[in-house]
């Protein structure tokens, strides 16, 4: 865990992808480290800049509890209006609960896989 050692020392995340910044939300998370889950969650609304990123990154945002992340992703599909609702895969995340949302996007790529 190098990323938390390096957030520990001087508390920034700016030199680490995306996808590991996002693992290590979901391991601040799970322990309940609320400083690094902020810093986490902060770094990946901050790259959050069009409909495709705010797709890949909604769903961790609302399972991870990422306020700023899902706030970002939902900024970004309102700033689309009226366009944003004509695609279906934003409109699945408004209309379905997320459990059915599941199997209508098992082709979008996952970003990592992990268990703790």
């Amino acid at each position: 865990m190098r990323i938390v050692d390096a957030f520990s020392r001087g508390g920034s995340l700016n030199e680490f992808p995306p996808d590991t910044v996002l693992e290590v939300l979901v391991f601040a998370n799970h322990f309940c480290c609320e400083g690094l889950k902020a810093a986490c969650d902060s770094k990946l609304a901050s790259i959050i800049r069009n409909v495709d990123d705010a797709l890949l990154f909604i769903d961790y945002a609302l399972e991870e509890a990422a306020y700023l992340l899902a706030a970002a992703c939902l900024q970004v599909f309102l700033r689309e209006l009226p366009r944003s609702l004509q695609n279906p895969e934003i409109t699945i995340i408004f209309v379905l609960p997320r459990a059915e949302r599941g199997s209508h996007r098992q082709g979008t790529p996952h970003l990592f896989y992990t268990t703790f």
